[in-house]
């Protein structure tokens, strides 16, 4: 699906089946289930791959261009909606910046807090507009 060092260009969500992911960063192949996603990043910025993508059985997914993505988001995006994802990209870029970021992302904790300090954040703004 991809290799090591080419541009990500879309995030993936497992729909059906089951993939495989292989980094010299990791000792063993993980397995990336259904429901969990892949290149995340590619939504937030410009990443390269870290590893190898594959599928050893039929499986489909869901892929998000990252680039029609943006241009989506910002032709019908509310104001806070696309305050709370310029929000969670900076907290995910500033993630990024302090750990290693493969394709995968292992910590699901890391990314509920990512979205709720975005959210909380967004909330703040809005109720001390109106203060």
């Amino acid at each position: 699906i991809f290799t090591a060092g080419a541009t990500a260009v879309q995030a993936l969500s497992v729909c059906h089946g089951s993939l495989l992911y292989q980094s010299h960063m990791l000792k063993d192949t993980v397995s990336i289930p259904v429901g969990d996603w892949v290149c995340e990043g590619a939504l937030w910025g410009s990443m390269k791959h870290q590893g190898l993508l594959r599928s050893c059985v039929a499986s489909h997914w869901m892929a998000i261009n990252a680039h029609e993505f943006r241009v989506v988001m910002r032709r019908v995006g509310s104001d806070i909606s696309l305050r709370v994802l310029q929000l969670y990209a900076t907290k995910f870029a500033a993630h990024a910046a302090n750990a290693t970021i493969l394709d995968v992302l292992f910590d699901d904790m890391a990314r509920e807090q990512l979205a709720a300090m975005a959210q909380s954040s967004v909330f703040a703004e809005t109720h001390a507009g109106g203060a």
